[in-house]
Order: structure tokens, then C-alpha cells, then sequence
């Protein structure tokens, strides 16, 4: 059986692959609830990886929050880069396959963005997103991804929407941003396929929903499946709140992931629809 160690397990995004992933795979992790080892040590990685030998390392670890990585760059920049490099080093010697998890955050074109589209770097956390990119790219599989989903302990932009219109208070929500978001479930169920199928695969892949969407219409459709809408936000320019840029139009084009991969990406309002049913199941 295949050896995996996830690294970000104590994350969302990892503790969830973990869940999907264990029961096919022998599968280690760096601690769900808490790190037990602090990764960002060269010789606590290494001795990480010493200790398991895994076939496959899943990078899951990153610094998301745009406002710190603004203001905290050494952090962002030893988190979302220096760990890929210390991993580079370390592969010299155990040898694996590497999966990243990258992001759109450097897309803002005027259309649906290629893999091979114009890259824009509006804030630290997409130009430290791209390096590690550009890096990890070299050692096996990057999926540029964003996705949204239910969590309890971590505030997903989905999780934003629920409680906001819950609470019944003024809130904001973004008519300028748009995206190709997909949900986490089915991100994670998409990397076990990948797995099972096509164990070794390398390059770099726009991974999300088919279709776009504005941030506001997602949260106006979201909240009325739930039966949640109310009238207390305001759909309006990020720039009139937001005090780090972001892009605009990070809504990617997957075809070449389904043609290479073979699997068929769900649209973005049927992914609003399958995220919603996991919050009415945790209500």
C-alpha cells in the first residue's frame, strides 16, 4: 500500500484529504488537532519524512490570510516558499512524489485564465504563492485551486455567508470579485481519484468549477438554497473596504485538467448547491 504524509493535517484542507484518503492509502500526518512537529525546521521536516518514508508528500500548508502575509512577509515567505525548498533538499535523499496545493490568487484577467495566462501579483501572499509554484513544479503535481466549504473551527467564505445572513446584521459582499470555486469535499474526492488513477503525475493544473461567479451572486444564491437571505448586505467595489488589493477575475479555465485526468469538473452553482446540503446536515 502506497505511504502518503500529508503536511497542513492540522488544517482544513488537510484533515479533510486525511479522512477521504485513509481508508485507500496508509496515510501518516503531522497532528490533526495540533502540529507535533515543527515543520518549518529543516531537521524536524527531515526527520518527519525519515520517520514515515512516504511515497507522496501533500502540501497542504500555507499562509491564506492576505492581510498577514501584508504585514507578516518573513512568516508568509518561510511558510508558503522556504518549506517547499527544505522539501526540495530533503528529496535528494528520500525519495517522493510531491503533490502542491497552489492558488488563482495571481490570475486577473479578463477572461478565464490558462495555466499558461498572464500572471499579476497584487499582494505578497500571490507573488509567495507563485514561487512555491514555480518551485514545486519541478518535483511532481501543482493544482491551483480555491475552494470553499463547511468547517467548524475555520472560517471558509461559505462559513462567512452562513453567519453573516444568520445574524441578520449589515454586512458586505464583493461584486467585483469573481472566481471558479470549488467545494472542498469534492476538491478532496477529486485528489483521490487522481491518486488512484494516476499515482506519479506531474505538471501544473487550474483545478475548480466549471462556469463563474461573482462573490456576491454566490453569496445571494448560497443564502437563498438555505432559506437564510435576508436584505441586510451590501453588494459593492472591494476597493472601497479592503486595505490589501486583491484580483478581480481569478475564474480559471480546466480544460486541460479534465482532458489530462479524465474527470468532469462540476459547475459552480450545482458546487454552491452540494456545499450547502453539508450545512443543513450540521445545523
Amino acid at each position: 500500500m502506497k505511504k502518503i504524509l500529508i503536511l497542513g493535517s492540522s488544517g482544513l484542507l488537510g484533515s479533510n484529504l486525511y479522512k477521504i484518503l485513509k481508508n485507500n492509502f496508509q496515510v501518516f500526518h503531522n497532528g490533526i488537532k495540533k502540529r507535533i512537529y515543527n515543520i518549518h525546521d529543516i531537521d524536524e521536516l527531515n526527520y518527519l519524512v525519515k520517520k514515515y518514508k512516504p511515497d507522496l508528500i501533500i502540501n497542504c500548508v500555507a499562509i491564506t490570510n492576505i492581510d498577514f502575509a501584508e504585514k507578516n512577509k518573513k512568516k508568509t515567505y518561510n511558510t508558503n516558499v522556504k518549506l517547499i525548498k527544505n522539501l526540495i533538499e530533503i528529496k535528494k535523499v528520500y525519495k517522493f512524489w510531491l503533490v502542491h496545493f497552489s492558488s488563482d490568487s495571481f490570475y486577473n484577467n479578463k477572461k478565464k485564465s490558462r495555466e499558461t495566462s498572464k500572471k499579476i501579483f497584487p499582494n505578497y501572499y500571490s507573488k509567495t504563492k507563485y514561487l512555491s509554484d514555480i518551485l514545486a513544479r519541478k518535483h511532481g503535481l501543482v493544482l491551483r485551486t480555491n475552494f470553499f466549504g463547511f468547517s467548524k473551527n475555520h472560517k471558509t467564505f461559505t462559513d462567512f455567508i452562513y453567519e453573516s445572513f444568520l445574524n441578520k446584521k449589515k454586512f458586505y459582499l464583493f461584486n467585483d470579485i469573481f472566481f471558479s470555486g470549488i467545494g472542498l469535499i469534492t476538491l478532496c474526492k477529486i485528489l483521490k481519484k487522481i491518486l488512484s488513477n494516476n499515482w506519479g503525475a506531474s505538471g501544473v493544473y487550474n483545478l475548480g468549477s466549471r462556469g463563474c461567479i461573482s462573490k456576491s451572486k454566490f453569496g445571494i444564491l448560497f443564502a437563498k438554497y438555505l432559506k437564510i437571505y435576508n436584505k441586510n448586505f451590501k453588494a459593492i467595489n472591494s476597493k472601497k473596504i479592503l486595505k490589501v488589493k486583491r484580483s478581480n477575475y481569478m475564474c480559471m479555465n480546466v480544460d486541460k485538467f479534465e482532458k489530462e485526468f479524465k474527470i468532469s469538473l462540476p459547475n459552480i452553482k450545482d458546487e454552491l448547491i452540494n456545499e450547502a446540503k453539508n450545512y443543513l446536515k450540521n445545523d
